[in-house]
């Protein structure tokens, strides 16, 4: 029974007493004292009702950044751990599912981008790893906020879906010499053409994105992504000889060129093709590591020259070019650079 209808009844009952002691005892007096307190009661009762009534109809307490990148409250008001890497596969993917359940979201986040193409992306929890290869100064990053990166390297479906938008010019993606499917990983764009595919999806309307950023991922987001709690040469561990079941490179793996993304296993996150198959443009500008801030480090600032990031290795190149740390620049073009080895994928940010 409902709180309002207690306090009916309770009125109800008030009124009756005061009736039947009137006719039969005719004293007056005390009756009126009984039920001025049972007047009491229920005026106190509707008073609870009134208030339990807003309590219900108040909206719940949301930050500004959760009603901009609609992001629902917390489960509760302590976070989960950091990752801390390194990490075992087992607890990758329980601090991740924690961070999941902690901001109300799913792992795997899908967007139908129309007539059966979709993109998937991956939550990735914070925490801290080191950065670069084992012969580099130790530095160790922290990756402070939680991020969707994409499950998958953005496929010609997928930048397909874009073009045809009439937003943006580049022919040159479909004309490659390789035999590739809308399953395949784009090829052919440059930083340029990946940022807009970035700034394309994060003005679409409606569906889980609306209102939130989504951009190339920096050079420390990516690593610590392909990472995914590992602290050896290659996410899967130090021997290169076992890449053929992991990533595209020029060793023998079943592909000549270009694989559809998918098709090896993915690392503990959950993210597939981190090394090879395409190069993956990053933010950055291309610099050296040294110097950068450890929490959340971003290069943003032209170096040398204006030169991007590429993260990954590729199809086309020896495996020692596809370790976790490994970066290199988009070739001698610049970030106006296309080739048929270089892709990206993008993230999602939560902050």
């Amino acid at each position: 029974m409902s709180i309002e209808s207690i306090a009916l009844w309770v009125g109800l009952v008030s009124g009756v007493i005061a009736i039947v002691g009137v006719f039969r005892e005719g004293k007056l007096e005390k009756v009126l004292r009984t039920t001025a307190a049972l007047c009491v009661i229920v005026v106190c009762g509707v008073c609870l009702v009134i208030l339990i009534g807003w309590l219900r109809a108040r909206p719940a307490t949301t930050s500004p950044e959760m009603v901009q990148n609609n992001v629902q409250p917390p489960i509760s008001g302590k976070k989960p751990p950091i990752l801390i890497c390194p990490a075992t596969p087992a607890e990758v993917k329980r601090i991740q599912k924690e961070w999941a359940d902690y901001l109300k979201l799913p792992v795997v986040l899908e967007e139908d981008l129309g007539l059966g193409v979709k993109s998937k992306m991956v939550l990735i929890p914070p925490g801290k790893f080191r950065m670069g290869d084992t012969d580099d100064k130790e530095r160790i990053i922290t990756i402070s906020k939680p991020f969707y990166l994409g499950m998958y390297e953005v496929t010609r479906g997928e930048l397909r879906k874009f073009v045809e938008t009439g937003q943006h010019q580049n022919d040159e993606w479909k004309t490659t010499h390789l035999p590739q499917k809308d399953e395949h990983p784009v090829v052919y764009v440059s930083w340029g053409d990946a940022q807009a595919f970035c700034n394309w999806l994060s003005q679409r309307q409606g569906g889980m994105r609306k209102g939130r950023t989504i951009t190339l991922p920096s050079e420390a987001q990516w690593e610590y992504a392909c990472r995914a709690g590992s602290s050896t040469k290659y996410s899967f561990g130090d021997d290169a000889m076992l890449l053929p079941k992991h990533g595209n490179s020029d060793a023998d793996d079943g592909y000549q060129n270009t694989a559809p993304v998918g098709k090896f296993q993915a690392n503990a996150f959950g993210l597939f093709d981190m090394h090879g198959n395409v190069w993956e443009w990053c933010m950055d500008f291309y610099g050296p590591l040294e110097g950068m801030p450890l929490t959340d480090p971003a290069q943003l600032v032209k170096q040398s020259n204006d030169s991007r990031v590429v993260r990954g290795g590729s199809w086309r190149h020896d495996p020692v070019d596809c370790r976790s740390a490994f970066h290199s620049n988009g070739g001698v073009g610049g970030p106006a650079f296309r080739g048929d080895g270089c892709g990206f994928r993008f993230v999602v940010l939560l902050d």
